[in-house]
């Protein structure tokens, strides 16, 4: 059976007056009744927007707010991807997606070029979840050798020299990160990893600040794959690649690589996608923070509506209310009726192998810090509380113990990251991660934590002030060590 499926782009010009309308016909052969073809196509609100089509009425697509997108048909398990600009308007003839169809129509290089390219070199538009089992080298080759192939032939294309900028400009970016996406696929195979392979330090090279905030390429598939993937092994790079068990831990370290590392447009898009695609991994006043710290971008309002949804699902609300619901994590009232009565038979372990109690500094005001070797946001803090303890006299300190209890898994981990981490203070373990001692004690869900003990050994804040709160902190503590 035949299809006939109308697709109109509204492109908007950089003249809030004025907006450009291309038509794109595509004739489908050989398609059963009740057989759907998808659209999918970067939208106002998310770049993942897929649109079902039954081909009965032409399919508008508003609002492009460049002069370029890209976008992929897909019927079953055959894609085929087309780039349009806002001079665009040409006919696609598909006897099925899996064969090259014929091309009419105006500005049609582009799309005949593209259309031999990605059957041609089908593994640019298709993504095998089969594990790699070649050695990294071998495997770096065969992406480099295969990028090569892919830019001579767009380079000797009969036609090449009357193709856009933009379209030159969209081929090249298809290629490289293809490539970029396809090494870091080498390091990440799991969707949702615990621990990653490092890359060579060489191949990393060509990785440049412009080349991962890339806000003309967000509209490109390849490249928001590289991004998520480039993203992901950061975070892991910032923890020395040792695991990070905890989703929840891994999630939040993202949004703060994401967050220093990424600039403009992209910056704001990526953020905006974690917070609403992980947000049951997410608390409320994290969600919160962030949405303020890119609202104040332009490019906001394009994940706005994406946003308020999320909120409204109120999904982590619901897991607090959860958590508030067992009286095992009600913090507050932990920290008085638990937490006090027997921190002192806490047990923990010192760098010699030394078992070591809370009541051994009894006399004296305890700042703890509770971290991760696997928590980047609990390394950040480190510089802080060096300073922190600079402001203290060596009179005052002697009534102060800066107290870093680790939960790292084990004491291998643990001792392999205090020869890297430049801490300042007592170093304690309390193996077995989320499960430790520690954590269980003082109901502890998430990291950095930090608690104050004062004197008598009473816990007198069981969620205290970060050393980046540099002053408050300060203040709190010399209150303490003079009453």
């Amino acid at each position: 059976m035949r299809y006939i499926l109308y697709i109109v782009f509204i492109f908007n010009s950089l003249s809030i007056f004025s907006q450009h309308k291309v038509d794109i016909k595509i004739d489908v052969n050989e398609f059963n009744k009740g057989d759907t073809i998808q659209v999918l196509t970067p939208s106002l609100s998310f770049v993942n927007f897929d649109t079902t089509i039954i081909f009965q009425n032409p399919i508008e697509i508003k609002k492009i707010n460049r002069t370029e997108t890209e976008i992929r048909l897909r019927h079953k398990n055959s894609y085929y991807t087309f780039h349009v600009e806002n001079e665009d308007e040409f006919f696609l003839h598909f006897y099925n997606l899996s064969e090259m169809p014929l091309i009419e129509g105006k500005n049609t290089d582009k799309a005949k070029l593209l259309s031999e390219f990605q059957f041609k070199y089908s593994d640019l538009f298709s993504y095998s979840k089969q594990p790699i089992e070649v050695g990294i080298d071998e495997y770096e080759n065969s992406l480099y050798l295969n990028m090569k192939q892919q830019i001579d032939f767009i380079n000797n294309y009969n036609n090449a020299k009357d193709l856009s900028l933009s379209s030159k400009s969209y081929l090249y970016n298809l290629v490289k990160y293809n490539y970029l996406n396809r090494l870091f696929t080498y390091s990440i195979q799991d969707t949702h990893p615990k621990s990653i392979k490092s890359l060579p330090t060489i191949m990393l090279n060509i990785i440049k600040p412009d080349l991962v905030s890339n806000d003309a390429a967000l509209y490109i598939e390849n490249y928001r794959l590289f991004l998520d993937k480039y993203m992901v092994y950061s975070t892991f790079k910032e923890n020395e690649f040792s695991p990070i068990n905890d989703r929840f831990e891994l999630i939040k370290s993202i949004l703060v690589q994401a967050y220093s590392q990424l600039n403009g447009q992209t910056k704001t898009y990526y953020i905006a996608n974690i917070l609403t695609k992980y947000h049951t991994f997410i608390s409320e006043e994290t969600f919160t923070n962030y949405v303020k710290l890119i609202s104040s971008d332009s490019s906001y309002i394009n994940y706005k509506t994406s946003i308020e949804n999320t909120i409204k699902k109120n999904t982590f609300y619901k897991v607090q209310e959860l958590e508030k619901s067992k009286p095992e994590l009600k913090e507050k009232e932990s920290n008085k009726d638990n937490s006090n009565s027997s921190s002192n038979k806490l047990s923990l372990i010192d760098t010699k192998g030394k078992k070591i109690r809370l009541s051994d500094f009894k006399g004296k005001v305890i700042y703890i810090d509770v971290w991760a070797s696997w928590c980047g946001p609990c390394r950040q803090q480190f510089p802080y509380a060096k300073d922190l303890q600079k402001k203290f006299t060596d009179k005052e300190k002697e009534k102060i113990v800066f107290l870093y209890i680790s939960i790292d898994e084990n004491e291998t981990i643990w001792k392999n990251a205090l020869e890297k981490i430049e801490i300042h203070g007592t170093n304690l373990l309390s193996p077995g991660g989320w499960n430790s001692d520690v954590t269980k004690h003082f109901q502890i869900r998430s990291i950095p934590r930090y608690l104050l003990i004062d004197k008598s050994g009473k816990v007198v804040d069981n969620n205290a002030k970060r050393p980046s709160q540099t002053e408050e902190i300060y203040n709190e503590i010399i209150n303490l060590i003079t009453n």
